[in-house]
């Protein structure tokens, strides 16, 4: 479940170019806030313009009717909110612009023509969040740099996002019945992260041609690549010429094919990060490996899944994977992972009054559930030791730590549980290093006051 302020915190980091992470992040938002209120105090006058809201209704009023209007109207860092209805355009977006829709199942955007794209991107820092996108040759081209795609629906389109400029982000948005469904060009460093690939025609997601140090992970890609036409492109995930992706914690999943290398030279990519956070899950993997066993208690297979000698995934997941995004004590959004037999909801953070991490479990009566999670240690550590609850009672559990996460796994027998994982002595949030940066922060910025003030009145 995303976290209500997710799209915002996006938003922020488009406009403004903002990639701070963790307490750096926490520690400048804090010295920007001394500084306005200093800035307020001194009556200092902004000398640029706030960005602007338009508004587009199809039914006649707010700003204007079709998205292309707003977007000739709009500068540089303004939003054009889109209200529900039904628009048909061929949008060209040449600026740097928020484009943001009112509900992500009733605000449509189709193409306006036979051969036309339904978005064509050509600007750096753009953000498209919350539209069904459909019936184009593309339902957005990017040809810009710093594209962010959040929580759209992309639908019969030839291509749904098809990128070629660098450094993207495709977040949180669903893929289905599409020739292809994200189709990465000759376009590095961008972020393929939890999506749904289902019942793409051809392709549920595309590498080709020297794509290279893209992240994908914590997508379902399921039930891609069943035409009867092409047969040589067909697949869960199509690989062409492009090496250097990590490709790590999907759910890869009754595909025609489930991945289709057709690279001239094959290409070499990560299929897994390190154990226990492990690699994908796969569908078919007990019918190639029926023999195969687990590593410890970890619910990670132990013979590796070859897709062909050089592109290997050395920890595949027994389960399938879901990650779920956590808001930190510092603003920053994490990814909390569990590999599970049994259907997990209710996912929650509580970093307050004693942190926690609580879900809920469901399964089959008289079958055995088991999960594994993974939990980033910049969103909770623990000094000692750890507590899984489930309905109210302790129960063992391995525990393995790395240096970026700590890896639990534990057993139950199905039915529906109640979970919940606390660290049996927190880490602080805030060590003192960081403390005495905010303390001497703010001592700058009073002295500056000071002197300024001292000046004036001599």
């Amino acid at each position: 479940m995303l976290h209500k302020d997710y799209l915002l915190r996006h938003c922020v980091a488009i406009v403004r170019g903002d990639r701070l992470k963790g307490k750096i992040c926490c520690v400048l938002n804090v010295i920007l806030l001394l500084a306005a209120i200093l800035a307020f105090a001194l009556r200092f006058q902004p000398v640029t313009a706030a960005p602007r809201m338009w508004w587009v209704n199809d039914d006649g009023w707010a700003n204007f009717k079709t998205i292309q209007e707003a977007v000739d109207a709009a500068s540089a860092g303004d939003t054009v909110y889109v209200c529900n209805g039904t628009y048909n355009e061929a949008v060209l977006v040449n600026k740097s612009l928020l484009i943001v829709g009112e509900s992500k199942d009733s605000t449509i955007v189709r193409s306006s023509g036979v051969m036309s794209d339904v978005f064509n991107v050509t600007a750096t820092d753009v953000f498209i969040a919350n539209l069904t996108i459909g019936d184009g040759v593309c339902g957005i081209n990017v040809l810009g740099s710093r594209v962010t795609i959040s929580m759209c629906k992309f639908s019969f389109n030839s291509i749904g996002a098809y990128l070629q400029g660098m450094n993207c982000s495709v977040l949180d948005s669903e893929f289905a019945l599409n020739d292809v469904g994200i189709d990465i060009c000759r376009s590095s460093s961008n972020f393929i992260m939890h999506n749904r690939f289902v019942q793409n025609n051809w392709i549920g997601l595309s590498l080709e041609f020297d794509s290279g140090s893209n992240i994908v992970k914590f997508n379902d890609v399921s039930m891609n690549g069943y035409s009867p036409y092409f047969p040589d492109i067909l697949g869960g995930i199509f690989l062409f010429n492009s090496e250097n992706n990590t490709l790590a914690g999907n759910n890869i999943v009754s595909n025609k094919i489930q991945v289709n290398d057709r690279s001239n030279k094959l290409s070499s990519n990560v299929w897994s990060e390190e154990f226990p956070a492990g690699g994908n899950y796969w569908s078919d993997y007990v019918t190639k490996y029926p023999n195969a066993s687990e590593i410890e208690d970890s619910v990670v297979w132990a013979t590796p899944y070859v897709i062909n000698t050089l592109n290997v995934d050395t920890f595949p997941l027994m389960n399938p994977v879901k990650a779920f995004d956590a808001l930190g004590p510092d603003g920053k959004s994490y990814d909390v992972t569990a590999s599970s037999n049994s259907t997990i909801s209710g996912f929650s953070f509580n970093p307050d009054d004693g942190p926690s991490i609580s879900f809920v479990v469901a399964g089959p009566s008289g079958t055995t559930g088991s999960c594994g999670i993974i939990i980033p240690k910049e969103l909770l550590a623990s000094e000692s030791g750890w507590y899984v609850i489930i309905d109210g009672e302790t129960v063992n559990h391995a525990t393995i730590p790395t240096e970026s996460f700590t890896y639990l796994h534990f057993a139950y027998n199905h039915s529906i549980r109640a979970v919940m994982i606390k660290p049996e002595k927190a880490v602080p949030e805030f060590n003192v290093l960081v403390a005495l940066l905010l303390l001497m922060t703010a001592t700058a910025l009073i002295t500056a006051v000071l002197k300024r003030k001292k000046a004036e009145s001599a």
